[in-house]
């Protein structure tokens, strides 16, 4: 009997090299009879400046009338994403040969073989590395997951186990599911009447459907294969109210549980995990992936993209007895073992959902290192933050090759990353500038609209805004030690980190200073809001700077202790603007089309000013918000 395992990789990879040379060798005819030139989709639009939001009491659950610091992005349709619009997808996603880009010429010019004709006898091919598999929806998803069914289906009996994350949010996703699910397993019994190489016999494809939350509680008592029992099983999975997502801890019992007995049935057994978004449970998943190893278990993963460089990401809920809406934080990111971007927006912690391009680590890597694939689902989330946003994001496929993420398990991670002089460095000014491990780093930015209280509730800040503007001094000053190493550093990923957080520490110190001169000149203009209802005043990012003269200078001088005179302070502020600027058009040209990019474009073009503008904030969040009368829910 030969070996598949030993020589399939080989015969692939030769076989799609062959392909691709032919390919190639006819472009310059279809170039010169057609006229149209191969071209590589790059949409990339520009996001509307975003606005900062408002310190909460909580850090587990943030509330605003509305979200104010949003933007987002996402991949190309090769590369996978938020908003990615359907495109053909082979069934290649784990032969070797995709190791470098792939140019995508259009689609009339050089024909292709179908899902199915390339989806035959591939078998299994373990790889690592890989960012996921973008698709327009749970249908494509599915529909490619279910060649993957039918090709192991080629070789073995199959055990499907269908793993559904509790929480509340993925209610509406279970019934689109639910839905799909007829179409699905009627595809699989056809192909199994129709396909010779299939394996004839008696419940050839049996299902499972499982829930997980803190633990998981199995639906169907014993597998099936009725697609009506699968159905009603999915209506059942209940909402787990614990808010943790322990997806990894929730793969192993799987296995564990369904494993022994599919090796004894010569059963195949894949687990199929649908959740929205990144587990709790992080340090699980090297146990996962080790018993998916022993029992040949791939996981495929239906998920969403990481947001960049941030753990979380917040979307909409509105109670149902006041009607007031709610930004609940959810678990999103972030796409490496540990965030390589600030988690600092210059005031507080960061309120953002810029996209990645990838997918959450635990869940690439888990889907990745168990020879399966992470889905990653497009981002029409109308409840996530700034959803007009992430639909219109798309990162260019051959600038996001380059920045892929490490898989590497996170210690590994760790002891490489702190070998490095240069990404130590860069990850300790990303420790020091942490709110979630500095609370004097959260600035105030809502204030009373009435006069006395605001000016209390600015004198309160005052400390913070000095000590914040000396952090990010230092951090300049560290940064700026191991500049000379950039030029060494291979990853154009950790050299985009550097040349980001550097623009961003000299950019936030220009506001911070503007934020005092904006306080100062709003305590002593105290004019009246325009209309009558406002009843906050809110600090905001401007392009329009102020400039102080003498009088307020000496003031600002005086309350902050400031150690210069006004013309060199202001010359060094400028100073530290124009090479913020300079900065953040270098990371736009130097990394086009990047998160990284894209986050450089916007903190440039919204500006270095602050200034407050009056806003209405429905008292009822102060007499029946979190934790009062209103029960927020654990998504």
């Amino acid at each position: 009997m030969l070996n598949y395992g030993r020589y399939t990789a080989v015969g692939i990879s030769s076989a799609l090299h062959v392909a691709t040379l032919a390919a190639l060798a006819l472009i310059p005819h279809y170039i010169s009879t057609s006229g149209e030139f191969a071209r590589l989709e790059s949409t990339f639009s520009e996001p509307e400046p975003e606005e900062t939001q408002p310190e909460q009491e909580t850090v587990e659950i943030e509330t605003d009338t509305e979200p104010e610091l949003l933007s987002a992005g996402v991949v190309s349709p090769t590369m996978g994403g938020m908003g990615a619009p359907s495109v053909t997808h082979e069934k290649i996603e784990k032969s070797p040969s995709l190791v470098e880009p792939t140019i995508r010429y259009a689609s009339h010019l050089i024909p292709m073989p179908s899902q199915q004709e390339i989806a035959v006898d591939l078998g299994e091919i373990e790889i690592s590395g890989e960012a996921g598999a973008p698709v327009s929806g749970y249908e494509e998803a599915l529909n490619r997951l279910t060649q993957e069914i039918i090709r192991m289906m080629r070789e073995q009996r199959v055990h499907v186990v269908w793993l559904f994350d509790e929480s509340e949010s993925m209610k509406d996703d279970q019934r689109e599911i639910r839905d799909i699910f007829y179409r699905v397993y009627e595809e699989l019994g056809i192909a199994q009447k129709q396909d010779a190489n299939l394996r004839r016999g008696e419940k050839i494809l049996q299902t499972s459907i499982v829930g997980f939350g803190k633990s998981i509680h199995s639906i169907t008592n014993q597998p099936t294969d009725e697609i009506r029992r699968i159905q009603v099983a999915i209506d059942k999975v209940a909402i787990d109210k614990s808010g943790q997502e322990n997806m990894c801890q929730s793969v192993s019992a799987v296995i564990e549980k369904y494993g022994p007995g599919a090796s004894r049935n010569d059963r195949k057994l894949v687990v199929v995990v649908v959740s929205d978004e990144s587990p709790t449970d992080v340090a699980a998943v090297d146990g996962a992936i080790e018993l998916s190893h022993r029992f040949n278990a791939p996981i495929y993963i239906l998920g969403r993209e990481a947001v960049f460089g941030y753990p979380y990401a917040r979307i909409k809920w509105k109670d149902p007895i006041y009607g007031l809406t709610h930004w609940v934080r959810i678990n999103r990111g972030p796409e490496t073992p540990l965030p390589e971007a600030l988690q600092y927006d210059g005031l507080h912690e960061r309120w953002d959902s810029f996209s990645s391009g990838f997918g959450p680590y635990e869940q690439v890597r888990l889907a990745s290192e168990s020879g399966g694939i992470f889905f990653v689902l497009p981002g029409e989330e109308e409840n996530l933050s700034n959803p007009r946003a992430l639909r219109q994001r798309h990162f260019q496929f051959l600038a996001m090759k380059e920045y892929q993420p490490g898989l590497l398990p996170r210690d590994q991670y760790v002891t490489e990353r702190d070998g490095s002089q240069f990404r130590a460095r860069v990850w300790d000014v990303i420790e020091r500038l942490n709110p979630f491990r500095d609370n004097q780093l959260k600035v105030r930015i809502d204030y009373s609209i009435e006069y006395p209280k605001f000016v209390q509730e600015g004198q309160r800040e005052f400390d913070k805004v000095t000590r914040s503007m000396n952090l990010l001094r230092q951090a300049v000053g560290l940064l700026e030690e191991v500049g000379p190493l950039r030029s060494q550093e291979e990853s154009r990923r950790w050299r985009a980190n550097y040349d980001l957080i550097m623009a961003q520490c000299l950019a936030y110190r220009v506001r911070l200073f503007q934020f005092m001169l904006a306080l100062d000149k709003h305590a002593r203009d105290a004019s009246p809001p325009n209309d009558k209802k406002s009843n906050q005043w809110r600090v905001r990012v401007t392009t329009q700077m102020i400039v102080p003269d003498a009088d307020q200078f000496a003031r600002i001088k005086q309350a902050y202790k400031l150690q210069v005179n006004r013309d060199e302070f202001l010359e060094e502020m400028q100073r530290q603007q124009e090479r913020a600027t300079d900065l953040y058009k270098l990371v736009e040209s130097e990394h086009a089309g990047t998160p990284w990019a894209k986050r450089a474009s916007y903190e440039r073009r919204s500006g270095f000013g602050m200034q407050f503008r009056e806003r209405f904030e429905d008292p009822r969040y102060a007499e029946v918000g979190p934790g009062k009368k209103i029960q927020i829910p654990n998504f």
